[in-house]
């Protein structure tokens, strides 16, 4: 992996991908975090999120 390359997501960058207000997107991180049985303090990658929406990762 290239060392600039970050492997959390957050509310800013779904945003971005969605274009969805910011309340909403907190709301798609809870979503996902209990998809994948994790625990409040625990950060979703990009993969997470790629893989929960069926979306194509680029490399």
């Amino acid at each position: 992996m290239h060392p600039n390359k970050r492997v959390f997501i957050n509310v800013k960058d779904i945003q971005v991908i969605t274009g969805k207000k910011e309340k909403a997107c907190y709301q798609i991180i809870l979503k996902i975090k209990q998809h994948y049985k994790k625990e409040r303090h625990q950060a979703i990658t990009f993969k997470e999120f790629y893989r929960y929406f069926g979306i194509e990762q680029e490399e």
